[in-house]
């Protein structure tokens, strides 16, 4: 788990989706996505942080 008090830092990685879904499991947040009063309630999204650094060289 991230340490909030600890910087992030930027991430680099060829063409390998994987490494993008482990960057949000790790440093991501669950967000509720805002209901707008139709339909069913939305589920809650992992989504990255806002300053996390991410390159993907190709």
């Amino acid at each position: 788990m991230h340490s909030p008090s600890s910087p992030i830092p930027v991430f680099t990685s060829g063409d390998w989706n994987a490494f993008e879904e482990a960057l949000v499991n790790v440093y991501g947040k669950i967000e509720l996505p805002e209901y707008k009063g139709i339909g069913r309630k939305p589920l809650p999204k992992l989504v990255p942080l806002d300053d996390l650094k991410y390159v993907k060289v190709l």
